[in-house]
């Protein structure tokens, strides 16, 4: 694909992020649940500010940027998807052990909103292991 495809995909990407972002806050505000969206909002605004900051950095300086900041701005190769590919498959074994022993935590008595509640933040926690390795590997 083309530099200018990429840089039109890229720019079509973080407009529906965007378009998106406010529809699931405007949604959640029209149903009297205004710290929710607020939430939603902050969150969302930070996702698409780091988004934005990794691809300004791979922009300017391609060489010096990691394998997320150019995946986030598409200007990955080979070994960049290999990363990616590999650090997603890292996550995908870590949520099936971490549903297992959530399941597990939930018998006793644990819980389940706890559970449920810690489990995108160990999701995240692992894709950047699965990153970290992965890069380091190859």
């Amino acid at each position: 694909m083309s530099k200018t495809k990429n840089a039109l995909s890229s720019n079509i990407s973080i407009i529906v992020a965007v378009v998106a972002l406010l529809s699931v806050a405007s949604v959640l505000g029209s149903r009297d649940e205004v710290s929710t969206a607020a939430g939603v909002l902050t969150g969302g605004a930070l996702a698409v500010a780091a988004l934005l900051v990794a691809r300004a950095r791979a922009r300017k300086r391609p060489e010096d940027a990691g394998p997320v900041d150019r995946v986030a701005a598409g200007m990955a190769d080979e070994r960049d998807r290999a990363v990616q590919q590999q650090a997603y498959a890292f996550t995908g074994i870590a949520a099936l052990v971490l549903a297992c022993a959530g399941s597990v935590a939930a018998t006793p008595g644990m819980d389940a909103a706890v559970i449920v509640g810690a489990l995108p933040l160990a999701l995240v926690v692992a894709l950047v292991i699965g990153y970290v390795l992965s890069n380091r590997r190859m």
